[in-house]
């Protein structure tokens, strides 16, 4: 591939041009806060992002797990915060559906 999945372009009808820029464009609507927990190429896709998304390193990422990263991110919030995660490498789920899933917080 030669580039993160992170920052593969997106098709014109997803909003931003990278994958995660995409993901951030969904979430930001739904989300007090967004946490992205960045391994492998972690200064190239944190410059794709903006300044009100927090980021975490995981500076071990080649030698722990995705259960590791997701770890790393909930770490920074309250026991008591509602977490929604998702993984980079898909298309985020459409609004309505992230509607769906936040009502009642």
């Amino acid at each position: 591939m030669g580039q993160p999945k992170a920052l593969l372009t997106v098709p014109d009808h997803l909003p931003g041009a990278t994958l995660i820029g995409a993901h951030v464009a969904a979430l930001r609507p739904h989300c007090q806060r967004l946490i992205v927990v960045l391994g492998c190429q972690a200064e190239a896709i944190q410059q794709a992002l903006t300044p009100d998304v927090e980021v975490q390193i995981n500076s071990r990422w080649a030698t722990t797990q995705m259960v590791d990263s997701v770890r790393m991110g909930l770490q920074r919030l309250p026991a008591s915060e509602h977490v929604l995660i998702t993984p980079v490498d898909t298309p985020p789920a459409p609004d309505r559906v992230l509607r769906r899933m936040c009502t009642g917080f």
